[in-house]
């Protein structure tokens, strides 16, 4: 994975992460564990897509490994932050290591289906791209 599939991993799962984190303190729910799942869904989604674009890239076990460590790793400085700024998690000893443990098994769990519908759609774009 390229330098840019890094970085359009980290910032949409930062993204993803802080956007819904916001609804659910907004809806005043205590489940903001949520954010940690939905970043690392949004992330492992645009480190796929990014992948898939370039040339000659295929799925493998080492791809699946860099994305989950890149998310895993992302998940756990995001919530480091976010723990010593609003106090995120009620016990962040535990919930910030299995939290980073889950970002990293969602590559694993995702993967396969993502990466066959871009193949069915085409490697570029499908017919237009």
């Amino acid at each position: 994975m390229k330098t840019i599939g890094v970085a359009v991993t980290s910032v949409t799962f930062v993204v993803g992460a802080l956007v819904t984190y916001l609804v659910v303190h907004l809806l005043q729910s205590d489940m903001t564990f949520l954010s940690l799942v939905v970043g690392a869904i949004v992330g492992t989604q645009a480190g796929l897509i990014i992948h898939h674009r370039q040339a000659g890239a295929s799925l493998t076990s080492q791809v699946k490994i860099r994305l989950g460590g890149i998310v895993a790793l992302t998940g756990v400085i995001l919530s480091l932050i976010m723990q010593a700024t609003v106090h995120w998690f009620r016990l962040p000893e535990v919930s910030i290591p299995i939290g980073g443990i889950g970002c990293f098994v969602f590559p694993f769990v995702l993967s396969d289906s993502l990466w066959k519908a871009l193949e069915k759609s085409g490697r570029k774009g499908g017919k237009n791209g």
